[in-house]
């Protein structure tokens, strides 16, 4: 069966996707899908907001997806980071959850640009405000100049025209809160539909990624420590102080469990002269000054 090659744009490993079932594989393909969705809507907002700045499509599409590639990147080095680490117990990798560091990235993300992004939904209440502090500057502007005698010029007129206000808007917007905040907290819902997706409807899926990935990193270290102990052992033995030693680790190349005593030969204990107190040692030189006084 054809899978998309999604997941390996946002950093999963393409050999470890093929050694999970089937089933699986698509419910990893629709977080990789609802991931890429939730980036777009962040790109979008600072894509739109620079073309109310500088009406400049070329601008915009370039910040756009610039804004894009920052945040698949991030997903991309939190996705191919993340996981569960080699030395980490069995039960562990069965536990596992997705990190929410992403997360937490991206939800700030989305509460700031959640302001640009609800813009367009706001426009027919925005636009009266705009134009009635369009005209008010025109007019303070006029006033101004004929105040000083100068000739009016319409080059101020026309770059008040072209100007969109953003911050105007953004502040109009926020004199009916309620509205403003409904709209806020359902693209931050949104946007962090992938983090729910993964945590509740995909994390078997996910599990059983983090499984193969947990396997196949801890064969290669084993394999490099068994490597890297041959060659040791085999530079080592021609010195014939050599004694080669088992390790005190129940697991060598992690060193995460001590070994039982019940598995391993006690260490041999060094030889230590006991210390005498100072009371015997006196108590000895006074039984030595005292026969030596009777023989004299």
């Amino acid at each position: 069966m054809q899978h998309s090659t999604l997941p390996v744009l946002l950093g999963y490993d393409r050999s470890l996707l093929e050694r999970l079932a089937d089933g699986e594989q698509r419910q990893i393909e629709r977080v990789a899908e609802v991931w890429l969705l939730s980036s777009v809507l962040l790109a979008c907002p600072v894509g739109y907001a620079a073309f109310l700045i500088e009406h400049s499509l070329a601008l915009s599409l370039t910040l756009g997806a610039g804004a894009l590639f920052v945040v698949l990147n991030m997903l991309r080095l939190s996705i191919a980071g993340g996981g569960v680490s080699a030395p980490a117990e069995r039960a562990e990798v069965l536990d596992y959850r997705p990190a929410l560091g992403a997360t937490f990235v991206i939800g700030a993300l989305a509460l700031l640009f959640a302001q640009p992004a609800q813009l367009p939904l706001w426009k027919a209440e925005l636009d009266p405000v705009v134009d009635q502090h369009r005209q008010e500057l025109i007019v303070n502007h006029e006033r101004s100049q004929a105040a000083l005698g100068h000739e009016l010029d319409d080059s101020y007129r026309s770059e008040v025209a072209r100007c969109d206000f953003v911050v105007l808007r953004l502040q109009a917007m926020w004199k009916t809160p309620t509205r403003a905040l409904q709209l806020s907290a359902f693209y931050v819902l949104v946007v962090l539909l992938p983090t729910l997706w993964a945590r509740f409807i995909a994390l078997d899926a996910l599990r059983a990624y983090a499984l193969a990935r947990w396997q196949r990193d801890r064969r290669v270290i084993v394999h490099a420590h068994g490597q890297s102990e041959r060659e040791r052992t085999r530079l080592l033995a021609r010195f014939p102080s050599f004694v080669a030693s088992e390790s005190p680790f129940a697991d060598p190349p992690f060193e995460t469990r001590v070994r039982s005593p019940l598995l391993s030969a006690p260490l041999p204990q060094p030889e230590r002269k006991q210390k005498r107190s100072w009371l015997k040692r006196w108590s000895k030189r006074a039984g030595s000054r005292a026969s030596e006084a009777r023989k004299a």
